[in-house]
C-alpha cells in the first residue's frame, strides 16, 4: 500500500481503496483461518469479533493514519477516475484463466 500511495500536487492517491464496513473487514480474519464477523451477509443471526478481526482493523487504522489507504468517509464512487490510462489502454491481458482490460 505504501509503495502505491502518493500525494503530488496536492492531490492524495491512496495505494488501496476500500469499503470500511465489517463484512469487508472479515475478509482479513477469514483468510487468516479465524471466523467471519457474522454467520451470513442477509439476515445474520450471530456475529463474531475474533483476534484476527481485531488485528485485521487495527492495519486498516494504520494504513489509514499513514495515508496509504483512504478514510471511513472517502467517498468511492468515483475511484476509478483518479487512475489515467496507460499506454497499453484498450489492449487485452490474459492473467491465469482472467481476461481482463489494461486501464
Amino acid at each position: 500500500m505504501e509503495k502505491l500511495s502518493s500525494k503530488q500536487g496536492g492531490v492524495q492517491q491512496f495505494g488501496y481503496y476500500a469499503p470500511l464496513d465489517p463484512f469487508y473487514l472479515s475478509l482479513y480474519s477469514i483468510s487468516s483461518g479465524a471466523a467471519p464477523f457474522a454467520d451470513s451477509i442477509l439476515n445474520p443471526t450471530k456475529v463474531e469479533i475474533s483476534d484476527k478481526f481485531v488485528e485485521g482493523v487495527e492495519k486498516y487504522k494504520t494504513a489509514i493514519a499513514n495515508g496509504y489507504m483512504n478514510p471511513p468517509t472517502f467517498d468511492l464512487t468515483n475511484v476509478m477516475s483518479s487512475f489515467k490510462p496507460s499506454a497499453n489502454a484498450g489492449r487485452s491481458c490474459s492473467v491465469p484463466g482472467i481476461l481482463f482490460r489494461l486501464l
